[in-house]
């Protein structure tokens, strides 16, 4: 592991958000943030351009800080050049991002089958309420025979068809 330059203030002890970050494999904003947050601990000291932070790291807490999930190397870490905490989380992810990739093609295939199983029952069910339905109704009553020997009246001739117009085509 490389030695951590010096601070530029003299007699005060930490890293500014540049060195922090670099030390951590996260962006400056990252450690103010989580200095903010009070996941880091710093000074405030009065710097050349203003205020700044002077970040105290714990022994041992470079390149192992917890990224809220975000990935172990910041826009301050050099490209290319992954933090150590980068290779030990994916070395440790790799198998669980196997297992959920299994668990979720499984779940999907039954996901398929219950579909599958729920069109057949949805199915079966409207068939089920359609015989229901039909053996509900009402039944018609049946008119009685006419009496044998009556005449019955012939239908009524079709109208005229309505006149059009002689401009309409249709």
């Amino acid at each position: 592991m490389a030695t951590l330059p010096p601070t530029a203030h003299p007699g005060q002890e930490g890293l500014t958000l540049e060195q922090a970050g670099r030390a951590l494999g996260l962006s400056p904003r990252t450690v103010r943030r989580m200095v903010r947050r009070g996941e880091l601990a710093a000074d405030k000291i009065e710097g050349p351009h203003g205020p700044q932070y002077l970040v105290r790291l714990p022994a041992g807490q470079a390149g192992t800080v917890a990224t809220n999930g975000h990935g172990g190397r910041g826009q301050g870490a050099p490209a290319g050049q992954p933090t150590a905490a980068v290779h030990r989380g994916q070395a440790s992810l790799v198998p669980l991002v196997t297992e959920l990739t299994h668990r979720v093609a499984a779940l999907e295939q039954e996901r398929f089958e219950l579909a599958g199983r729920l069109g057949f029952y949805q199915a079966q069910l409207q068939q089920a309420q359609e015989t229901i339905k039909a053996l509900q109704a009402p039944q018609e009553p049946i008119a009685p025979p006419p009496p044998a020997g009556a005449l019955f009246r012939p239908l009524p001739a079709d109208p005229a068809p309505p006149r059009r117009p002689w401009w309409r085509f249709w």
